[in-house]
């Protein structure tokens, strides 16, 4: 049975998307310029795909069978992607990173500094 499935997302730039993957080690392709396609561990020929809707990425796949698969992977993806889209812009404005901890919650706490 399918059941095709679309969750809308904030992830906006498919360059802290990709990123965020490499970071968790999911294996994806880039298709079309605007369609990330993922292989899902542990479902045998499983995929889902990050789809460009308007100015946001969706992610779409059929889940039947997969119990919350798909919320504990944008769970894990999410604060990746925020860590990257954060970090690319304070470099835009100057900062440096000078330490960067992770606390056992997750929490992630960045020195940063500016010159000048």
């Amino acid at each position: 049975m399918s059941h095709i499935t679309r969750i809308r997302t904030q992830m906006v730039e498919q360059e802290y998307l990709t990123k965020a993957l490499d970071d968790l080690g999911y294996t994806y392709e880039v298709e079309r310029g605007d369609q990330v396609r993922v292989e899902l561990p542990g479902f045998l020929r499983r995929r889902v795909h990050f789809s460009k809707r308007g100015d946001a990425y969706e992610l779409v796949g059929d889940f039947w069978g997969m119990g919350n698969k798909p919320q504990e992977m944008l769970k894990q993806l999410t604060p990746r992607y925020a860590y990257h889209a954060t970090m690319a812009k304070l470099s835009e404005q100057g900062f440096t990173l000078a330490s960067e901890e992770r606390e056992p919650n997750g929490r992630v706490r960045l020195l940063l500094r500016r010159v000048g």
